[in-house]
């Protein structure tokens, strides 16, 4: 068993939140990029049904 002195263990607790934060940062701003990208999918899909719409009237 090797002891860690409590500064040690301070430490790494630190880096493995640090690292859980970034982590967690990245993933909700690659979903947020994600959903914006669906919406506005979603929108091009809305405005080309409509313009076929005109077109077919």
């Amino acid at each position: 068993m090797i002891k860690y002195t409590t500064q040690q263990i301070k430490t790494r607790i630190v880096k493995r939140m640090v690292f859980v934060l970034i982590l967690v940062f990245t993933v909700f701003s690659m979903t947020k990029a994600t959903a914006q990208q669906i919406k506005l999918d979603e929108d091009r899909l809305t405005a080309i049904q409509t313009s076929m719409s005109i077109t077919q009237i």
